[in-house]
């Protein structure tokens, strides 16, 4: 017979959780506690004072994972061990202080912390391991000596001298290897992926073997000068052996934290047997070992708090809160990266699915009854993707009851695949006892084989959901004859490849006339597209397309590379005119946009002070705040800062004084009529920028009388096709070298 077995079937004894697996472990510790024993005697000091009394540490450990009712054995290790180290009779009592002491610890640490449990540690649970460490080692060092004294092993005069010590070496003990072997241990008995662990170590030595390999060359470098110094010169820089453990605390896990402080202590121990010391040295040692194993094991926590917050904040950031699915912009940014994988074999699939009948159920049941149907959508979707293998499977909720799933697919197998995701969603789900059946509408749009332009997929799989509604299916597969704004789309993908390849665009330059000198101070650069079929595009025709597709930024970034340059070669032609460039103001706010005009000047070696940038009012609207700090960062590197369309927005005054441009562009809705009414409007804008010191240009003048109407109301520039539309450059620098015909 087993005697593991035998011994794990007496449940009257040990209680019914036992097994063989759990004697195992009980006897590896009594074999182990004897072992460290040995150690920690072969390597005591002065007055037998130990530096660290691993067997503490270890009781500790081994009681918190198995239970209180494993005192006996304990009980029983403790003799044997004091057995094989000491000279004289095994004295059974000097073990039982220790083994009830720790005993009850442990008690303590399973009943109000989660160490055994290996859910995640907190500074809470650190606090009451320190609080226990210090309490347990303390009643063990004092009922143990006061035993030793008492049976005669030890002599009563040592007996205040020797409880210190004792003290301090299990406290010690204690720190440097109890949450080593908690962790160690938890870690191996939980099943879900942790953030800890022992293999977290290796994995950051195979992600980065350089990093580990300098951090234990460092930490062994600081330990040996720290503990030489402090002993032999006597100058106390033992603090010097935070330094590196600060840097691995913060590079590394939990687990990793410990262990690498764990080999720190031993090291420090290795290197001060080997060196003269006397007692207080000893003891200095013993209060920097307990010191840095439990600083930085609060350290470690709170570092790992952190990143699970962070971690966490990400999650919510990336995912649905309802479904956690991934959100909108989580699943744009995924799917990019499947572009550049898509294959004529293996094809990009996108299904957008709709949710009909969540409105109904939120009338009828309630949101909340609606925020299940919805959850149970996602879960069956979940499962789809869970259960095939042969597709790698993208899922996202992009608000309301709308839903996508992107595969990638082999042309032959498309539909098949399209049916088994509807064949999911096929049975109904149980809401509050009601049984209501899952419908929704599918459009599906799949991506050619030679490009693919996410937003161009999106929008035909949205179109196919509102063709399979209009005639009444629950699928509709992306028809492109069935599709009339085809024509848009295919627009957008050419427009994404002129501003990627820089081919087709161009920057034309309208004159800004002077009207005090009659010479042109300056250009408007207005942006054209050369369309390989469609001929020369003006702004009109594409500027709305990209800025619904986001692209309105990218394309600021080129038209102000391309004016930067312009500007720079004519400056160092000797033409001393200014370039005005319109900015999105998509564009203005972002964090880059700052760094894209320095850089532009930069490569186009343009001087800031001819460069002119244009905002309109209504643009203004969307973060006057932060508009407002970027335009002044502009100003004080002497960009003019210019106010397009000027009396046509809302607060106008309120905009000259949030933003204080140096020019305002009348909008050329007043030229046009030349009523009195805006004739009284123009004069009154004339006469304040006069008194605020703003230039004030007028836009639209075509005729001789608008002109003369211009100069008598006193506006500084005027610009309009009486001179000259928007030409290329070269057409542009025909005007430096002549004066403007007025009346011509």
């Amino acid at each position: 017979m087993n005697p593991l077995r035998w011994a794990a079937g007496r449940k009257w004894l040990w209680g019914p959780e036992l097994s063989p697996r759990l004697l195992i472990l009980a006897v590896s510790y009594s074999a182990l506690h004897v072992g460290f024993q040995v150690v920690s005697a072969h390597f005591s000091g002065p007055a037998s004072l130990s530096l660290w009394y691993l067997p503490a540490g270890l009781m500790l450990a081994f009681l918190t994972r198995v239970g209180s009712r494993w005192i006996p054995w304990v009980f029983l290790t403790v003799a044997l061990g004091g057995f094989v180290i000491s000279p004289y009779a095994p004295n059974l009592l000097a073990g039982l202080p220790a083994a009830l002491a720790y005993g009850l610890g442990a008690a303590t640490l399973r009943r109000w912390t989660t160490w055994s449990a290996a859910d995640g540690i907190s500074v809470r649970d650190v606090t009451f391991l320190a609080l226990v460490a210090v309490a347990c080692s303390g009643a063990s060092a004092a009922g143990t000596v006061w035993i030793l004294t008492d049976m005669g092993t030890m002599p009563p005069s040592m007996w205040p001298g020797a409880v210190g010590p004792w003290w301090v070496g299990d406290l010690v003990g204690i720190l440097a290897l109890t949450p080593l072997l908690l962790l160690s241990n938890a870690q191996s008995v939980s099943h879900r992926p942790q953030p800890l662990g022992l293999l977290s170590l290796r994995r950051q030595f195979s992600a980065n073997p350089w990093e580990v390999v300098g951090q234990a060359v460092l930490t062994l470098l600081t330990l040996e000068l720290a503990v030489q110094i402090n002993q032999r010169a006597q100058q106390q820089v033992l603090f010097l052996c935070f330094v590196p453990l600060l840097w691995v605390t913060l590079r590394s896990r939990t687990l990793g934290t410990v262990l690498w402080t764990f080999l720190s202590c031993l090291v420090i121990t290795l290197l001060v047997w080997t060196l003269p010391s006397s007692a207080d040295t000893l003891i200095e040692i013993q209060l920097l070992l307990a010191t840095l194993s439990l600083s930085m094991l609060v350290l470690s926590v709170v570092e790992s708090d952190r990143r699970a917050q962070l971690l966490e904040v990400i999650h919510h950031a990336q995912h649905d809160p309802l479904t956690g699915l991934l959100n909108h912009t989580t699943f744009l940014n995924h799917i990019h990266s499947w572009c550049e994988a898509s294959t004529g074999e293996r094809q990009l699939l996108l299904a957008l699915i709709d949710a009909s009948r969540l409105k109904s159920i939120n009338d009828t049941l309630g949101h909340v009854a609606g925020d299940t149907y919805l959850v149970q959508l996602a879960g069956r979707l979940n499962s789809y993707a869970a259960r095939t293998l042969d597709f790698p499977i993208l899922l996202a909720r992009f608000g309301g009851n709308e839903f996508v799933l992107a595969a990638r697919v082999p042309s032959s197998q498309q539909h098949e695949f399209i049916d088994d995701v509807l064949q999911s969603l096929d049975a109904p789900v149980v809401i509050n006892g009601h049984t209501v059946p899952l419908m929704t509408t599918v459009g599906v749009a799949a991506a050619p084989s030679d490009r693919i332009w996410i937003e161009a997929l999106l929008k035909e799989a949205d179109e196919a959901v509102h063709q399979a509604k209009r005639e009444g299916r629950p699928l509709q597969w992306y028809q492109p004859s069935a599709q009339p704004g085809a024509s848009a789309l295919i627009l957008e993908q050419e427009f994404r490849e002129a501003l990627q390849s820089g081919h087709g665009l161009r920057l034309h330059y309208q004159p800004l006339v002077s009207l005090a000198t009659q010479q042109v101070a300056g250009f408007e650069a207005l942006v054209r597209w050369q369309h390989p079929s469609r001929g020369m595009l003006f702004p009109g025709a594409f500027l709305p397309m990209a800025e619904q597709a986001r692209l309105g930024s990218a394309l600021g970034r080129w038209v102000l590379g391309e004016a930067c340059a312009q500007l720079g070669r004519w400056t160092r032609a000797g033409h001393t005119i200014r370039i005005a460039v319109n900015v999105d103001v998509a564009h203005l706010l972002e964090e880059r946009f700052l760094d894209d005009v320095w850089a532009a000047l930069d490569a186009g070696d343009a001087p800031p002070e001819r460069l002119e940038v244009e905002l309109t009012e209504r643009a203004m609207l969307w973060d006057p705040v932060g508009a407002a700090h970027t335009l002044g960062t502009l100003q004080r590197r002497g960009i003019t800062v210019a106010l397009d369309d000027f009396g046509t927005g809302f607060s106008s005054l309120s905009h000259l004084r949030t933003f204080q441009p140096q020019v305002v562009k009348i909008d050329r809705s007043f030229t046009e009529g030349l009523q009195a009414r805006d004739m009284q409007i123009i004069q009154g804008i004339v006469n304040l920028g006069r008194a605020l010191n703003v230039r004030v240009l007028i836009e639209g003048v075509e005729t001789p009388a608008q002109l003369q109407m211009a100069m008598a109301l006193g506006c500084d520039e005027a610009q309009g096709y009486l001179w000259s539309p928007a030409v290329p450059p070269d057409e542009a620098e025909r005007w430096l070298q002549k004066p403007p015909m007025w009346l011509d």
